[in-house]
C-alpha cells in the first residue's frame, strides 16, 4: 500500500478506476489541501500580528509551538510532487488548480525567457490548453510568446479563441488527413462549421461520418440535432429526437422547441421542467463560490426561461395583440444586457431564439423581423469581438434576408477589416439604392405620387447612414469641410429626435475649431462655438450616451468665452446667443444631467462676467434643490475657503437656495454648513509630537459629536455619483441615485492619528445601516486635486463599463471618497483590507532571510545615480537585482490558496494595474513607490494613492523620475509566469484606446483641475506671469528710453488658462500617441500597440531604474 504524501495520486494513476471514480479521488485530494492551506495562512498570519505587536507578544507563551507546528504542516505541503498534482488537476478539469501547480512548477528554474527544453515547452503547451479551458485567450496570448514551435494543436485552439474559423477548420482538416478516424477532430472540424454558419455543410459532414462511424451517433447527436432545427427540418430532428435518450443540452432544447412548434402546452411544460433540472445539475455541486464555472448551467437555465416566455407570448395571448409581442421582445432585450459580454455567450442566446422565433415567423411579422434583426445584432457582436470571419457570415445571412439597412453592418465590417475607403465607397454605392420620399412631411409638399409614404423607421436608418458616411467623410481627410458639414445637416434634419445625429455634427463642427490656425480661431471661432453648443445642447435633450461628452464641453466654451468677452468685444453678440443656448438647456434639461459635471460647475464660480456666472449660479441652485444631500457635499466648501471671491460667490449662491423657502434643503444646508466646520476643526486641531496618538470624540470634539444623527449621506463614492441610463433605456423617470444610501448616524469614540509629519487622523462614521466607515482626515493638504481625479477616475469606469473588451475583462480604477473642506484640509475613504505593496514585500523578503532596503543596497542605488546611463544599469544589475530576486507571485499563492480566488485575483491584479499605468501616463502620474500603491488583500486589485505628483511634475525633481510607470521586477512577476505578456499588455492595450477614443471629453474633464485654482496652479501661474512682467518692464524701460513721454502698455497678466494650456498641452500629445521614442528621442506618432510597447521598454529598461532616486526602491 503506499504511504507517501501523495500515495492517493498516484494509486488513481497506476490502477484503473473508473474515471468517475478517480475524479472523485482527486477531488477529495483537493478538498483537503484546500482546507490544509486556509490553516496555514490563518496560522501565519495569527504569528505575523503576534511578531509585529510587542505587548502581545511578550503574554503569548506557546508562539513557538506554534511556529513549530506551521513549519511540520508546511514541509507536508513542500513535499508534495507538483508535477503530479498539477496532471490530476487537469485530468479532474480543475484548470485553475492545474495552472497554479503548473507556474510553480516552471517558477522553480524560469528565468523570464523562454526555456527552448522540450519538457518545459510541452508545459508550456499545456499551460495555453489550461487557458484554453478557462477561457482565458489573454492568458493563451501571453504562454504563445514562449512556445518556441507551435503544434497543430496549439494553432488551433489560438484561432478558435480569436474567431479564425476558417483557419481553424484549415487545421482541424490537416489534422483529420493525418487521424481520420479520432472523433475529437471531427468534433472540432463541426465546431468551427456551426460558428461559421455553415449548416448545410455540417450536417452533410455529419452524415458522412455516420456512414463509416454509425457507432460515433451519440457523440454527435448534438450537432445533428442543431443543424436540422436550424435549416428548419423539423421532422428529421423530430426522429432523432424520438430514436434517442441523450440527456445532452441541444437535444433537451430541441424537445422545448418541437413542443412549441406543435403548440403543446403539457408537452412543453414537461421539457421546460425537465430540461431545468438536467442542465442545473452543475450548479448542485459548483458551490457558493462556483457561479462562474457552473456559468454554462446558469446560461442553459436562461435560456430555458427564455423559450418559456416565447411560448407564452405567443401561443397563450392574443395574437392580434401587437403589444404583447413588443413587450417580449423588449424584455429579450433587457435579459441580453444581463448576460456576460462575451460573444460566445450571447450568440448561444441569439441563436435559439432565432430558432424559436422562425417557428412562427410565417405568421408573425413582428418575429421574422427579430429573426432578420437578430442575424444583425451577431455580425455586430462578432465585428465588435474581431471575429471577421464570423461576422461576414451574419451580415451575408442578414443580406440574403434583404433586411433593411443590412448594408450599413457589412461597410461596418469592410472598415474595420482595415479597408475604411472601400468601406466608405460601399456604403455610398448602397445608400443610392435606398431612395426614401423626403418631399412629404418633411419638405412641406403634397405627395401626389400615389407612392406608399417612406415609414419612420427608414427615415431613422438613413439618417444613421448619412452621418455614418459624414463620420468616415471627416476620418478619410479627402473631402472639403463644406461636403460633410452638408451630410451631417442632412442627417439631423431626417432625424431631428436623434442624440447621435446632433451629437457627431456638434462634435464635426468643433474638431473644425481646434483644427483652425488662432488668428482664424479669433475671427471665426466664436460663431463655429456656437453652433457646437446648439448641437451638443439638443444632443443632451434626446439622451444621454455622450452627456460625459457634450456637457463639459459645453460648459467649457460657454465659461472660456465668458472670460475672454471683456476683451474681445466683437464676440459679444455670439455670447449672448451662447448664452441664450444654456439658459434654454437648463430649463429643459433634467437636473441629474447638469450633476454629471457639478465639480466642474462649482469650479467656475469665480467666473468674473456677472451674466455668465448668473446662469452659472442657477443652475448650482437647480441641482442643489434637486439633490441636496449629494451636491452639498461638493459645494458648502466653497463657504470655507480663503479666497474672498470664491467665498463671496458661495454665499450668494447659499442665500439663493435659502430664499426658495424649501424647508428641507435649507434643514440639509444648515446641517452640512455645522458638519463642514466642526470637521474642520477637528483636522485642525493642533498636535505637539509627544502628544499621545489617541484622541477622543466625546471629550475633545463633542460638538461634532452633537451633530448626529445627520440627515447627511456618508460620503462614499457611490453614493455621490449619477448613475445614467442604458442606452436602450429612456431618460425620462430616470433615478440617477437609485441606492438606499447610508446617512451619519454616529462617531465612533475613539480617533487614531497617524504617526507622520502632518498628524492625520482617522475617524469612522457609523452609517444608518449600521456598518462602519472610516474616513482619515488630512490637516494641511489640498485634497481637491484627489477630488478631481476620482471624479475623472470615475468617468473613465463609465467608458470601461461602456466597452464590451474593458467590460469583459472587468476594466476598472479602484476610486474612494473625497471630502474637501477648503484648500488645506479634507477627508478621504479609508480604504479597508488593502496593505502599501512595499510592506507586502518587505514581509516576504524577511521571510526569507533578505533585507532589500539595507543601507548597503540604498548605498548601491545613490551612487547608481551619479553613473553614466550603462555603467549605472551594470551596477544596478549586478549588486543589487543579482542578490535580490522577485518573489511578488509567492505572495499571491500565500494569500489566495484556493486556486479559482488565486486565478481571479492575479487577473485583477494584472488587468487594474495596466489601467492605471496607462491612465497614470496620460496625466503625468509620478512618485509611484511602495507606499503609494496599495494591494487589496480579498481580490488583488491595485489601488493608487497620493496625486501630488501629477502633469510631469517627477520630472522637474532634483532626481528626475524617468519612467512612465511602475514595473519593476516584481511587479511584472506577479503577473505569473508570461510576466508583461498577455493578461498586462492586452488590458494596456484596450485602455489605451478606450482613453484615446475618448480624449477630447477626457481633456475638457481634466480642464477642471485648472478651473479649481489649486496652489500648485497658481504658483505656476504666478511664475508665468513674473516672466511676462519683466518682459513687459523690459520693454517699457525701451521706450522710455526712447520717447520719455511714452506711455506703457497695460502690465500684462496670466489668466489660469494659460496654466490649463501649458499642462494639458502634453497630455494632449499622449492622447493622440505621440511620444519620443528612440535613441535619438524623436517625437512621432504611434499606434496604440506601439506606443504600449514602448511605454513598458520604458518602464522595464534597467538604465531608466538605475537612475530613480532611491525612496523609490526600483528593485523592489
Amino acid at each position: 500500500m503506499p504511504t507517501s504524501k501523495d500515495s492517493v495520486l498516484r494509486s488513481a494513476y497506476s490502477v484503473l478506476y473508473p474515471t468517475w471514480l478517480t475524479q472523485i479521488s482527486f477531488q477529495a485530494v483537493f478538498t483537503v489541501l484546500d482546507h490544509i492551506n486556509r490553516w496555514v495562512r490563518n496560522r501565519r498570519q495569527e504569528i505575523n500580528a503576534v511578531r509585529v505587536d510587542p505587548k502581545r507578544a511578550r503574554t503569548v507563551t506557546d508562539l513557538p509551538e506554534k511556529e513549530d507546528e506551521l513549519q511540520l504542516v508546511e514541509s507536508v505541503l513542500t513535499s508534495i510532487d507538483q508535477s503530479l498534482m498539477a496532471k490530476a488537476a487537469l485530468t479532474s478539469k480543475a484548470y485553475a488548480r492545474a495552472l497554479m501547480c503548473f507556474e510553480q512548477l516552471l517558477f522553480v528554474n524560469h528565468d523570464g525567457t523562454a526555456d527552448p527544453s522540450v519538457a518545459v515547452q510541452a508545459q508550456y503547451e499545456q499551460l495555453h490548453e489550461i487557458y484554453a479551458h478557462l477561457d482565458e485567450p489573454d492568458g493563451m496570448e501571453g504562454i504563445s510568446t514562449m512556445i518556441l514551435s507551435p503544434s497543430i494543436e496549439h494553432q488551433i485552439r489560438e484561432h478558435e479563441s480569436t474567431g479564425h474559423w476558417t483557419s481553424a477548420q484549415s487545421c482541424w482538416e490537416v489534422h483529420l488527413q493525418r487521424s481520420p478516424n479520432d472523433l475529437d477532430s471531427h468534433v472540432g472540424l463541426l465546431r468551427c462549421l456551426k460558428n461559421l454558419g455553415h449548416y448545410d455543410t455540417m450536417r452533410t459532414h455529419v452524415q458522412g461520418i455516420l456512414t463509416r462511424h454509425p457507432e460515433w451517433q451519440s457523440g454527435l447527436l448534438g450537432f445533428q440535432v442543431e443543424s436540422e432545427w436550424m435549416l428548419g427540418d423539423w421532422d428529421q430532428v423530430q426522429s432523432l429526437v424520438e430514436n434517442s435518450d441523450s440527456q445532452a443540452s441541444s437535444v433537451l432544447f430541441a424537445r422545448i422547441l418541437l413542443a412549441m412548434r406543435a403548440g403543446d402546452g403539457a408537452t412543453l411544460s414537461a421539457a421546460v421542467s425537465h430540461t431545468r433540472k438536467m442542465v442545473g445539475i452543475p450548479l448542485m455541486s459548483s458551490g457558493a463560490k462556483g457561479y462562474k464555472r457552473a456559468y454554462d448551467a446558469v446560461l442553459d437555465l436562461h435560456l430555458v426561461h427564455e423559450l418559456d416566455m416565447i411560448y407564452r407570448a405567443v401561443n397563450l395571448g392574443d395574437q392580434r395583440d401587437q403589444s404583447a409581442l413588443d413587450n417580449l421582445l423588449r424584455n429579450l432585450s433587457s435579459r441580453m444586457d444581463s448576460t456576460l459580454p462575451a460573444f460566445r455567450i450571447r450568440e448561444e442566446v441569439l441563436a435559439i431564439r432565432r430558432a424559436a422565433f422562425g417557428l412562427h415567423a410565417s405568421r408573425l411579422p413582428t418575429l421574422k423581423n427579430a429573426v432578420d434583426q437578430s442575424w444583425l445584432h451577431s455580425a455586430k457582436l462578432a465585428r465588435k469581438s474581431g471575429y471577421w470571419q464570423t461576422a461576414y457570415s451574419a451580415t451575408l445571412q442578414a443580406r440574403q434576408n434583404e433586411v433593411p439597412f443590412s448594408f450599413i453592418e457589412s461597410a461596418k465590417l469592410t472598415k474595420a477589416s482595415g479597408e475604411p475607403i472601400r468601406a466608405l465607397q460601399e456604403l455610398e454605392s448602397s445608400m443610392k439604392t435606398v431612395q426614401p420620399q423626403q418631399s412629404g412631411a418633411q419638405s412641406g409638399v403634397i405627395d401626389l405620387t400615389g407612392e406608399p409614404p417612406v415609414s419612420e423607421e427608414t427615415t431613422k436608418m438613413m439618417a444613421k447612414a448619412r452621418t455614418l458616411r459624414a463620420r468616415w467623410m471627416h476620418e478619410s481627410d479627402r473631402f472639403e469641410s463644406s461636403q460633410v458639414l452638408k451630410q451631417f445637416t442632412i442627417s439631423t434634419q431626417q432625424h431631428k429626435e436623434w442624440e447621435s445625429g446632433w451629437f457627431h455634427l456638434g462634435q464635426f463642427q468643433d474638431d473644425c475649431y481646434r483644427a483652425l490656425p488662432p488668428e482664424e480661431q479669433a475671427l471665426r471661432g466664436s460663431r463655429m462655438n456656437l453652433q457646437t453648443v446648439k448641437c451638443f445642447a439638443k444632443a443632451m435633450r434626446f439622451g444621454s450616451k455622450y452627456i460625459y461628452q457634450t456637457i463639459p464641453r459645453i460648459l467649457t466654451l460657454w465659461q472660456d468665452m465668458a472670460e475672454d468677452i471683456a476683451t474681445k468685444p466683437n464676440d459679444l453678440e455670439q455670447f449672448r446667443k451662447i448664452n441664450q443656448e444654456v439658459q434654454r438647456a437648463a430649463r429643459v434639461l433634467p437636473a441629474w444631467k447638469w450633476y454629471i459635471a457639478f465639480p466642474q460647475i462649482v469650479s467656475r464660480v469665480e467666473q468674473e462676467n456677472e451674466e455668465a456666472f448668473d446662469i452659472l449660479s442657477k443652475i448650482i441652485v437647480m441641482v442643489t434643490q434637486e439633490y441636496p444631500q449629494q451636491a452639498l457635499w461638493f459645494f458648502v466648501s466653497t463657504l470655507f475657503t480663503k479666497r474672498e471671491q470664491r467665498l463671496s460667490r458661495g454665499r450668494r449662491i447659499i442665500n439663493m437656495l435659502k430664499a426658495k423657502q424649501d424647508g428641507e434643503v435649507n434643514i440639509l444646508i444648515e446641517a452640512t454648513i455645522k458638519m463642514f466646520r466642526e470637521l474642520l476643526a477637528l483636522c485642525d486641531f493642533k498636535m505637539r509630537d509627544k502628544d499621545p496618538l489617541k484622541l477622543n470624540m466625546p471629550k475633545q470634539f463633542p460638538t461634532l459629536l452633537a451633530l448626529t444623527p445627520s440627515p447627511l449621506l456618508v460620503p462614499l463614492q457611490e453614493s455621490l455619483i449619477a448613475a445614467v441610463p442604458p442606452a436602450s433605456s429612456s431618460d425620462s423617470g430616470h433615478q440617477p441615485f437609485p441606492g438606499d444610501y447610508p446617512t451619519i448616524a454616529n462617531f465612533q469614540d475613539e480617533i487614531e492619528v497617524m504617526n507622520s509629519l502632518a498628524k492625520p487622523r482617522k475617524i469612522t462614521l457609523v452609517g444608518s445601516d449600521g456598518k462602519l466607515y472610516p474616513f482619515l482626515g488630512k490637516p494641511q493638504d489640498d485634497l481637491r486635486k484627489d477630488a478631481r481625479l476620482m471624479d475623472f477616475y470615475a468617468i473613465i469606469n463609465k467608458l470601461l463599463q461602456s466597452n464590451s473588451e474593458s467590460r469583459r475583462r472587468r476594466l476598472h480604477i479602484r476610486t474612494y471618497g473625497v471630502v474637501t473642506l477648503n484648500e488645506t484640509c479634507g477627508f478621504i475613504q479609508w480604504v479597508g483590507n488593502t496593505r502599501p505593496i512595499r510592506h507586502v514585500l518587505q514581509k516576504l523578503y524577511e521571510g526569507r532571510k533578505m533585507q532589500p532596503w539595507s543601507s548597503e543596497v540604498q548605498g548601491i542605488s545613490n551612487r547608481c545615480c551619479a553613473l553614466p546611463p550603462t555603467e549605472a544599469a551594470k551596477m544596478f544589475t549586478e549588486k543589487i537585482l543579482n542578490r535580490i530576486p522577485p518573489l511578488f507571485h509567492e505572495w499571491f499563492i500565500e494569500n489566495f490558496s484556493e486556486p479559482a480566488v488565486w486565478f481571479s485575483s492575479r487577473l485583477a491584479f494584472g488587468r487594474t494595474a495596466a489601467v492605471m499605468s496607462m491612465v497614470g501616463f496620460i496625466i503625468g502620474l509620478g512618485d509611484r513607490h511602495g507606499e503609494n500603491i496599495l494591494m487589496d488583500l480579498h481580490n488583488g486589485d491595485v489601488v493608487h494613492v497620493d496625486f501630488n505628483c501629477l502633469f510631469e511634475r517627477g520630472k522637474q525633481l532634483d532626481i528626475p523620475e524617468r519612467v512612465p510607470f511602475r514595473l519593476t521586477q516584481n511587479m511584472v512577476d506577479g503577473f505569473g509566469i508570461t510576466g508583461v505578456e498577455g493578461v498586462f499588455r492586452k488590458a494596456c492595450e484596450v485602455s489605451m484606446q478606450i482613453l484615446r477614443d475618448h480624449r477630447d471629453s477626457l481633456i475638457t474633464v481634466l480642464d477642471a483641475f485648472i478651473h479649481d485654482r489649486l496652489s500648485d496652479w497658481e504658483i505656476e501661474r504666478g511664475r508665468l506671469e513674473k516672466i511676462q512682467v519683466r518682459k513687459w518692464q523690459e520693454e517699457c524701460k525701451e521706450l522710455k528710453r526712447r520717447d520719455p513721454n511714452a506711455l506703457c502698455p497695460e502690465k500684462p497678466k496670466v489668466k489660469i488658462r494659460v496654466v490649463s494650456d501649458k499642462l494639458l498641452w502634453p497630455v494632449g500629445k499622449k492622447f493622440k500617441g505621440i511620444h519620443s521614442a528612440g535613441k535619438n528621442n524623436v517625437e512621432r506618432e504611434l499606434s496604440t500597440p506601439g506606443l504600449v510597447q514602448t511605454l513598458i521598454q520604458e518602464s522595464t529598461d534597467i538604465q531608466n531604474l538605475s537612475k530613480m532616486y532611491m525612496g523609490w526602491m526600483s528593485w523592489l
